[in-house]
């Protein structure tokens, strides 16, 4: 009887793709040496200011009740019992509209270390490390990590968006919860080029090493995985990094 030759298992999509994220984290890496060990990232300026329907209305009514209440207990000659009531609730409704009414509208950055977004003068980040997921909700592109979300509205900062798909795509593609037809829907990457900036605004001191538990004291002593941005003392670089398994030693980079 003739015996028949077992044909070797081909590998399956899933350890097909795992292998090719490995490949590109690894080259990844070896290319982060070219920008002089330093970490970059791209900025997107904020779009034009979009205040909402119900943001227009509440201002405009708050204005007129912040105006009748000044005019009913400082002008008339006979105060009105209720007038400061109408202050306190004008201030308050003209104060909401213009905190909430240009929420979207903040400038975003993207790239080495993680995700960005700059209000008011100051600076929210996650690191690619620290991502827990990334995913769509409503009309915002969600950034979730176990102290901070951020929240980036899709249709006012495509640009952003893309780089940040692309990014995550790239460094940490288990985090990134998008269905084939949720990445069909967002959009495509901007042809124009952006240029790198050098980080700026996020603190490191007082974050532990994730290679030897050693709480980091001076900025200097930092250094980041070239990938994921995943924090190390200078002195206990791992060769791979225990976060994304790419390559670290003498590639980790360094702020400034």
């Amino acid at each position: 009887m003739a015996e028949t030759k077992k044909k070797p298992k081909t590998t399956n999509r899933k350890e097909r793709r795992a292998a090719e994220r490995k490949a590109k984290i690894a080259e990844r890496a070896d290319k982060k040496r070219g920008h002089g060990g330093r970490v970059h990232e791209r900025r997107f300026d904020a779009p034009g200011l979009s205040t909402t329907p119900v943001a227009l209305i509440g201002g405009a009514l708050g204005a007129l009740a912040l105006g009748a209440g000044v005019h009913g207990q400082w002008i008339r000659d006979e105060p009105l019992k209720f007038a400061p009531y109408l202050v306190a609730g004008g201030a308050a409704a003209l104060m909401a509209a213009l905190v909430f009414g240009d929420a979207a509208a903040y400038p975003v950055r993207v790239g080495d270390a993680g995700v960005a977004v700059e209000r008011r003068g100051e600076i929210s980040r996650i690191l690619w490390c620290d991502v827990e997921s990334i995913f769509l909700q409503g009309n915002d592109l969600v950034i979730s990590s176990s102290d901070l979300v951020l929240r980036i509205p899709v249709k006012l900062h495509q640009s952003a968006v893309a780089w940040i798909v692309k990014e995550a795509t790239e460094r940490r593609p288990d985090q990134l919860k998008l269905t084939s037809d949720e990445e069909k829907q967002l959009p495509s990457l901007p042809t124009a080029t952006y240029e790198r900036l050098p980080v700026e605004g996020l603190q490191l001191t007082g974050r532990k090493c994730a290679s030897s538990d050693k709480t980091i004291s001076l900025e200097e002593d930092a250094r980041l995985c070239p990938n994921c941005g995943q924090v190390y003392h200078a002195h206990h670089v791992p060769s791979q990094c225990v976060t994304c398994e790419a390559k670290v030693g003498s590639r980790g980079m360094r702020l400034g």
